[in-house]
């Protein structure tokens, strides 16, 4: 096979990079533009922020911190010991349990 260009697709490539170098052009001055508008309006930016920024003295003391009071809590009566965990033998009762065991002959 042969990859020879061909006249029809020759011209679009040529009008494509004019176009693309146009597009480039224009971006170039765009930026230079912008790269020059910048300084000026950071320069005015900081001019009003360092103007904001400061503030005459307070003539008056600073106030004292308050202090808040000490919350005491309430004495409680200490609660009625609960029994430790115990086993369950398929709700008998411990007593019971070990009677069934005495009478299967475990040790």
């Amino acid at each position: 096979m042969n990859m020879t260009p061909v006249d029809d697709q020759a011209e679009p490539d040529h009008e494509t990079e004019t176009q693309a170098k146009a597009m480039k052009d224009q971006l170039r001055k765009d930026v230079a533009s912008w790269s020059a508008a910048r300084p000026e309006e950071v320069a005015r930016h900081a001019a009003e922020l360092s103007v904001s920024a400061a503030k005459p003295p307070s003539l008056q003391p600073a106030p004292k911190p308050k202090r808040s009071k000490t919350v005491v809590p309430e004495a409680k009566p200490a609660p009625a010991r609960n029994k430790p965990f115990s086993m369950s033998y398929g709700g008998v009762t411990n007593a019971e349990h070990i009677a069934n065991m005495i009478a299967r002959g475990a040790r």
